[in-house]
């Protein structure tokens, strides 16, 4: 109480509004600065050698407006700057006019700053507000549950940082009608996490949350009359949550390769190509061996033997040291050492055809970079420390003024630490430091129809495994265990059908507790979990934690397939006019879309539903696009000297008329498919579960017209004015199943390729006039208009079918941006 009193309240009032709606005045003002320099140098040092180099800085800062309140208790709009540097520094040495050799060394370097407004003033809130153990420069976060006030304060404060240090060496060896090539390259990469957060309402300042039942007059009912900014008032804190990184990890990793290929001319009107390429990628490590995952193969010695035997599954702790794996460089997942990279392809021209008609083809094995999505901040488990300070009863909560919990400084080694916390654990596996690797094949016919007029028809596919993806849930309860229906969510202690009644258990899987002491009266510490833990945990794999997190790290299971038709007319630039016309005919199929696949199933859906049938997953990409027309066009207009019309017009003429260029560019595309998710889960499992299609329904919703037509206010379902016909999809387990009723999955595919939303097109044009003043100065004058129509393409609807979901069918934005128009003057000489 005396700290909202004191140090708090006068915060608050330091900028009022005279609006009656509301009391402070909202800042507006941003900047968005891009400064960019170059520098360049090239030295012929003698006949045979030349050094060359160069350097590049860029940086773009966002100053952050829009802030919904006055610096330091704001709760957005924070500070980015973004830096980076190129460096290249290079040797080319003619060892004899048919024997080159070129060295290449060099680095890049990019920070990432995110700072809020209140981090910036640099005062250490915590020791001002009078906050024990909290320490930034951060403003602490206040969250108000259930009001219509939500948050005061804004934690965010991280720096990444990556460095990579490169060198690249080519001999270039021309021996009668062969080019041999023969190379080597070597990397070092080095990215850092440097953070005083830990999510929205984390971190070294510290959150402090209130709830309104703290204040309610029925603490079970307390969305009737509690107030969670009341509670605040009273100093009365519902939780209080800090973090701290005791280590801010250093990523390595390493990348080497070699290669070398031969361009051989077998005839005037046929090349060979072929080659060959071995890479390798560490994956990372941590720079002081300061990493950690769960083990599934150790047994947790924490738990008690039962009917089953031991139980596995703990965590284990890199680098040197008691309660550690002793091993300093600890990667988890092994180097593969197999990427081999053979490719070939030809060039012919069949001599019966007078050099109209060339054949090109080309076959290779490609492998790709390993990826982390975690960005730097995973695996790290007992490296971070939190504190937590919380009372279950609302009425008594933990008092403001006593500040926030004291943090360990030392690591927590304990390598059951996450049992029964609900907390997620990180797994990666030996297998996953092989990455994913692509076959790649195309063939090419180009013919030249007449003089300045080429036609191409080719044929692209590729074909990728071992990508990165989000398909092992293997913590996920095994489908089995499915047909036990209502009886998963019975305690496993007192197991269906009979509870602690006499009788069998029909299924010999349950009724006996995965290990002695998973759940009891006590309750923890004494058990792992409360009497009152439900079957569906104690049936998964490793009953004592719950989601293992794979895909944040290198799991490899994904698989695409890419088959596409190409056609294309050329015009090449002859009497003014360019003209460049494409064609792609195209079907993409996988079950792995992104590279950051969880962050792809927040906006799209399109989750796996079931871990152990992966064949089910593959289906139609969300980024599949069957139909691409694109055309570009250059035509100088044939007006002033040297042209058709008005040939030998005077200069005055010339400088008004002449030197007009108009230029067009037109793209159209077809729709992409779209993911319907929502449907109610599987206890026990983390995957997602899909809907039933309907047959004979329609998906599109006939009434759907406006996508502005959806007025929450005055709607009552979303699927009266959506774009779906909810009538369509059917959840599979709507009513939760009885007793030995099965679960089901659902049976539509994760992408439908006939449910697709609208394509894009779009035209832009140009028209420019030159103005040639001397032979080295002129002016060019350029207008531009983009998106010269106008078109509206909207952003995809919502396809979360969930029944809670209000914004079903609705589209929330625009995809494209409305037209441009634009004048750029530039100035040569």
């Amino acid at each position: 109480m005396n700290m909202v009193k004191t140090y708090l309240m006068p915060l608050a009032q330091q900028e009022t509004s005279t609006s009656p709606g509301f009391n402070y005045s909202y800042r507006s003002v941003g900047t968005v600065t891009d400064t960019g320099y170059s520098l360049r140098f090239d030295q012929n040092v003698g006949a045979n050698h030349k050094i060359w180099g160069f350097f590049n800085s860029r940086e773009n800062t966002d100053s952050g407006g829009n802030s919904n309140m006055p610096p330091p208790i704001q709760s957005c709009c924070g500070t980015v700057d973004q830096l980076g540097k190129l460096t290249r520094i290079g040797w080319d040495w003619i060892i004899s006019p048919n024997l080159v050799n070129s060295l290449t060394a060099g680095g890049n370097r990019s920070n990432n700053i995110n700072l809020s407004k209140a981090s910036q003033l640099r005062t250490a809130w915590d020791q001002q507000l009078g906050i024990a153990n909290g320490f930034s420069d951060d403003f602490p976060v206040f969250e108000f549950y259930g009001n219509t006030f939500p948050q005061m304060g804004q934690q965010e404060h991280s720096i990444d940082i990556d460095n990579t240090v490169a060198v690249n060496d080519v001999l270039h060896w021309l021996r009668g009608a062969h080019s041999f090539t023969l190379g080597a390259e070597g990397q070092y990469h080095q990215y850092s996490w440097i953070s005083q957060i830990g999510g929205t309402c984390s971190g070294n300042a510290g959150c402090f949350q209130f709830w309104a039942n703290q204040t309610a007059s029925d603490e079970t009912y307390w969305g009737r009359d509690g107030n969670a900014f009341a509670a605040f008032l009273l100093g009365n804190v519902g939780s209080a949550v800090n973090l701290n990184d005791l280590h801010k990890p250093r990523w390595l990793s390493h990348y080497a390769a070699v290669f070398g290929g031969d361009t051989w001319k077998v005839k005037p009107n046929l090349t060979v190509i072929a080659g060959i390429r071995w890479s390798y990628e560490t994956p990372r490590h941590e720079a002081d061996g300061d990493t950690s995952i769960f083990d599934p193969n150790l047994i947790d010695t924490s738990l008690i033997p039962g009917t089953y035997g031991p139980q596995h599954g703990e965590l284990v702790f890199g680098g040197v040291g008691a309660g550690r794996n002793n091993n300093a460089g600890e990667t988890w997942a092994r180097t593969w050492m197999k990427d081999f990279e053979p490719r070939v392809g030809f060039d012919w021209s069949p001599s019966g055809f007078k050099n109209k008609l060339v054949v090109r083809a080309s076959g290779g094995i490609y492998y790709g970079p390993l990826v982390y999505a975690d960005y730097g901040q995973g695996t790290v488990q007992g490296f971070t420390v939190q504190g937590n300070l919380y009372t279950a009863d609302p009425l008594d909560g933990v008092p403001l003024d006593n500040g926030l919990q004291a943090l360990s400084t030392s690591p927590d080694l304990n390598p059951s630490q996450l049992d029964g916390t609900g907390e997620s654990a990180d797994y990666i596996a030996p297998s996953n430091g092989r990455p994913a690797m692509v076959s790649n094949w195309a063939l090419e016919t180009q013919y030249e129809i007449k003089p300045g007029w080429i036609a191409t028809l080719g044929y692209v596919g590729n074909h990728a495994t071992h990508m990165h993806a989000m398909l092992d849930f293997f913590n996920d309860m095994p489908d089995k265990y499915m047909a036990l229906g209502g009886c998963l969510y019975w305690w496993a202690a007192a197991p269906c059908p009979n509870g602690w009644g006499p009788g069998g258990y029909p299924n010999p899987d349950v009724g006996a507790l995965p290990y002695a002491n998973f759940s009891c009266l006590a309750g923890p510490p004494t058990c792992t979990y409360p009497i009152n833990e439900q079957e569906n945990q104690a049936l998964r794999p490793y009953p004592q934690i719950g989601y293992i997190n794979m895909d944040s790290y290198l799991q490899n299971l994904g698989q695409s397939s890419y088959d596409a038709l190409e056609a294309k007319l050329d015009k090449r630039f002859t009497s003014g006019l360019s003209i460049l016309a494409s064609y792609t005919f195209s079907k993409t199929l996988t079950d792995a879309d992104v590279i950051q696949p969880y962050w792809s199933t927040l906006q799209n859906g399109g989750a796996v539903q079931d871990p152990e049938n992966l064949r089910g997953e593959k289906a139609v990409s969300s980024e599949d696009i069957p139909n691409t027309f694109v055309v570009t066009y250059i035509y100088e207009l044939p007006v002033g000297r040297g042209k058709q019309l008005l040939g030998n017009s005077s200069r005055a003429v010339d400088e008004v008329l002449g030197h007009w260029t108009v230029t067009g560019t037109q793209h159209y595309q077809g729709g992409q498919p779209m993911s319907i998710y929502g449907a109610n889960g599987i206890p026990g499992k983390n995957s997602s579960v899909r809907f039933n299609r309907v047959a004979g329904q329609p998906t599109k919703n006939s009434a759907y017209t406006n996508p502005r037509a959806f007025d929450p206010a005055t709607n009552t379902t979303a699927c009266a004015t959506g774009y779906f016909n909810c009538a369509a999809f059917a959840d599979p387990n709507l009513v939760t199943p009885a007793t030995y009723v099965p679960f089901e999955f659902g049976t539509m595919p994760r992408n439908s390729s006939d449910i697709r939303w609208s394509g894009f097109d779009e035209e832009s044009f140009s028209i420019s006039k030159l103005f040639p003043i001397t032979e080295r100065f002129n002016v060019d004058l350029r207008g531009e208009m983009i998106n010269a129509f106008n078109r509206h393409i909207f952003n995809r609807p919502n396809s979360d079918l969930n029944g809670g979901n209000t914004g079903v069918g609705q589209v929330a934005g625009q995809a494209d941006t409305p037209r441009v128009v634009q004048m750029h003057l530039k100035i040569s000489f």
